[in-house]
């Protein structure tokens, strides 16, 4: 009998203890899945900054290439046009 109430007595503590570790468990659980949460808006706006800046600068390069071009015909027209008045 003194045995049974022991065996008893342990597992009603680790029961609850058990039950303990489960809520601590799901505590941490859900702080960490907050901070990953946070660090992914985080990173999920400078991808965002990123990739308008990329825009930006690849905006910058076609005005580039269209200026050259522009200057290319100007230059060549010019010289079509000195041809065809020599």
């Amino acid at each position: 009998m003194c045995l049974m109430k022991c065996l008893n007595e342990v597992c009603e503590k680790s029961w609850v203890f058990g039950k303990y570790l489960i809520e601590m468990s799901c505590v941490r659980v859900i702080a960490d899945f907050y901070t990953l949460r946070k660090k992914v808006e985080i990173v999920t706006k400078r991808v965002e900054e990123i990739r308008a800046s990329v825009g930006v600068q690849q905006l910058e390069e076609e005005l580039s290439v269209l200026e050259k071009n522009a200057v290319d015909r100007t230059v060549l027209g010019s010289s079509r046009c000195s041809i065809y008045y020599i």
